[in-house]
């Protein structure tokens, strides 16, 4: 629907979430006098809308609601990810400072397979169509997600609900791309398990102690920015592969394509934050190098999903050349 009162079964269940959930964050000061709901312009895999809750008193709060009910794309483990996202949001994010939409309540109804996640509606830009200027920004973000995080490894430990960014983690997913490259090019696969027989120095890397909260897929689509405001807002989204891991996982996703000078920029923006929290900085050579095996793994891993890409053949070659290159690099 685009900008109409709602009716019906759904749309009074959600009305009733929606009320609850202001409710429970202390931001319904009146009765709640309507909602109207309205298509969202990002494109993802989930449904999404933008709520606007108008109260009694003429007010008007703007709602982000991400429905898992329904996928376009397939999804392992759904049910894992949806969970781990709302308990991201609803148990580690609660740090004013770092930013991210403010949770105001889900609808988990297993009956009825209502899987809402209602959070704060962000007006932004994604960090994609942004120039080059606003990267930095993005990544002293990570500085500080990592930072305010790192000295809370027994908590995040205790985390089930968080990915585990061991050894078993990086070759389940070196192996499940050379399965699915078997079955789709027997050529390409070839390419591929000879990038493999020099992976254990790159595992060695990959399974190094876990440190801190990891976003787990921070790309640009997945990144908003906020210029309305000043500090600009960075704001990521999209934590169902949210981490207890590496500090260098997210950061191949947010270095990846740079060199110098601007690799170089973007990682004394990370480290300034970083620092302010009392994080030790490595070497650069050595943060690099750390850098480039989680490129090489995301990489790889991304192999995994080449039947979901629009032109599987053609990606897939120039994603194994890529991880040919990176891996020559590691050698």
């Amino acid at each position: 629907m685009n900008g109409v009162d709602v009716t019906g079964t759904e749309d009074e269940e959600l009305r009733q979430s929606v009320d609850l959930a202001l409710m429970k964050v202390g931001r319904s000061g009146s009765p709640l006098a309507s909602i109207r709901r309205r298509a969202f312009p990002w494109s993802t895999s989930y449904a999404i809308e933008a709520v606007t809750a108008e109260l009694a008193t003429g007010d008007a709060i703007e709602i982000f609601v991400k429905d898992y009910g329904s996928s376009r794309l397939p999804k392992d483990a759904a049910a894992a990810r949806r969970e781990r996202e709302r308990r991201v949001y609803e148990e580690l994010l609660v740090h004013p400072e770092l930013g991210t939409p403010r949770f105001y309540g889900a609808r988990w109804d297993d009956a009825t397979a209502r899987y809402w996640l209602m959070l704060e509606l962000v007006d932004g830009e994604l960090l994609r169509d942004c120039t080059y200027e606003y990267w930095p920004a993005a990544a002293a973000w990570l500085g500080r997600l990592h930072g305010r995080f790192i000295g809370r490894r027994r908590r995040l430990d205790a985390c089930g609900f968080l990915v585990r960014h061991d050894t078993a983690f990086f070759v389940h997913a070196a192996e499940r791309a050379l399965r699915t490259m078997s079955g789709f090019s027997a050529a390409l696969a070839r390419r591929l398990a000879a990038v493999l027989d020099g992976y254990d120095t790159v595992l060695a890397v990959l399974g190094r102690e876990p440190e801190t909260l990891v976003h787990g897929s921070y790309r640009p689509q997945n990144v908003l920015v906020d210029r309305s405001r000043e500090p600009l807002r960075i704001c990521p989204t999209d934590w169902e592969r949210a981490a207890f891991g590496r500090s260098t996982f997210d950061l191949a996703f947010i270095c990846d394509g740079f060199r110098p000078p601007r690799l170089d920029e973007l990682l004394d923006a990370y480290e300034c934050e970083a620092a302010s929290f009392g994080v030790s900085l490595r070497g650069r050579d050595e943060l690099c190098h750390e850098i480039d095996c989680f490129r090489l793994h995301k990489t790889i891993n991304s192999l995994g999903d080449v039947h979901q890409w629009p032109h599987p053949a053609k990606t897939a070659a120039k994603v194994v050349a890529t991880a040919e290159e990176i891996a020559a690099t590691l050698a």
